[in-house]
């Protein structure tokens, strides 16, 4: 989402990736060549792959900034659907293809593209999700979401509006507070649920029951 926020081609890029996308996976089961679609598919895969790997470097620079909500530094990884043959993207997703062919026609499922993309985040060489407890991975949710709109604000010149659900759900009272105080530092307007009941300052809360404010 942060890369269609902050690049009019990102959002046209992979519009007309997901569309050659959808044709490949028809001409798989058709059992037809793929040849000329794979031609397209790595054109704008290797460009959406090095457009992510730049956008999670900023992200991640940018969580620094809201490093108090973690209780440790957190990395990011940026795994390349179905590649890893080449650094170069390009020649990476035209050597991971030749790799993953005769699985892709046995499936008739493509298999390597920004379609299979997945991102790590690990704390001192560990999965966050095994290091962090719940409450710290939902702070840590926070921290990618307001790393995210900082992003954007330095991109686009204005801060985003920024939606939270539950948001002081699994913290305790330290946790919320810092949740709370990180929101208010970011400058953004920002909406949030919670079934918590305390008020905190800097903090306008309304109150809802039975599908009505109060």
């Amino acid at each position: 989402m942060t890369g269609v926020l902050v690049s009019v081609s990102y959002s046209k890029i992979l519009r007309d990736y997901r569309i050659m996308l959808r044709q490949k996976s028809a001409l798989l089961r058709k059992r037809a060549d793929t040849h000329n679609a794979d031609r397209i598919l790595v054109s704008l895969g290797s460009w959406l792959w090095t457009a992510r790997e730049e956008i999670l470097k900023m992200i991640e620079a940018s969580a620094r900034n809201f490093s108090d909500l973690l209780p440790r530094p957190m990395d990011f990884f940026f795994s390349r659907g179905g590649g890893g043959m080449d650094d170069t993207p390009a020649d990476d997703f035209r050597k991971s293809l030749k790799r993953a062919c005769e699985r892709e026609r046995a499936s008739g499922i493509p298999l390597v593209g920004p379609q299979r993309d997945d991102v790590r985040f690990t704390c001192d060489g560990m999965d966050a999700s095994v290091v962090l407890s719940r409450g710290q991975i939902r702070r840590a949710v926070s921290v990618l979401i307001l790393a995210s709109a900082l992003v954007v604000e330095r991109r686009l010149m204005r801060k985003p509006i920024l939606l939270f659900d539950e948001i002081t759900s699994e913290l305790d009272g330290p946790g919320r507070m810092r949740e709370i105080e990180a929101l208010i530092a970011a400058g953004c307007q920002v909406f949030a649920t919670t079934t918590d009941t305390a008020t905190y300052n800097g903090v306008e809360i309304y109150r809802m029951k039975d599908g009505r404010f109060l």
